[in-house]
């Protein structure tokens, strides 16, 4: 083989064989930016109270599943804030423990005063035999 045949050939080798590297170093292709969604809910302060009969051991409220306020042992109606979602409906569920040795019906009461809407207000009440309240809320607008 002519000296000049063999260096093409091992200059074209050398080529097909860097090839790769121009693909292999070249910057990564551009991501799509993540962006927030624009609907995203916004948040209000919503003032809200809690009544119940007897003396309970424990009140939680979640919104979403994620714990809004918890009462340990209160004697008496509770007043606060909340912070909820802007919305038509808000769904808050609620969890009441009394002492076993509370006689009679047992009841639970949360009452919403969202700024420049209607007051609202939902009510439960246990059997006697009960001691525990577990369930949801629905609040319309």
């Amino acid at each position: 083989m002519s000296p000049t045949l063999t260096t093409s050939f091992t200059l074209v080798g050398a080529i097909a064989a860097g090839l790769p590297l121009l693909w292999l170093t070249a910057p990564p292709p551009a991501q799509p930016q993540e962006t927030l969604p624009t609907d995203a809910p916004h948040q209000r302060q919503v003032h809200a109270s809690i009544y119940f009969s007897g003396e309970p051991d424990k009140i939680t409220l979640y919104h979403e599943a994620q714990e809004i306020a918890t009462f340990t042992k209160p004697v008496s109606q509770q007043h606060f804030m909340l912070k909820l979602p802007v919305g038509d409906t808000i769904e808050i569920e609620y969890e009441v423990q009394w002492p076993e040795n509370t006689p009679g019906m047992k009841g639970f009461t949360l009452h919403l005063e969202p700024e420049g809407q209607e007051t609202r207000t939902e009510t439960m009440w246990t059997m006697p035999e009960e001691t525990q309240l577990n369930d949801i809320f629905y609040f319309r607008w």
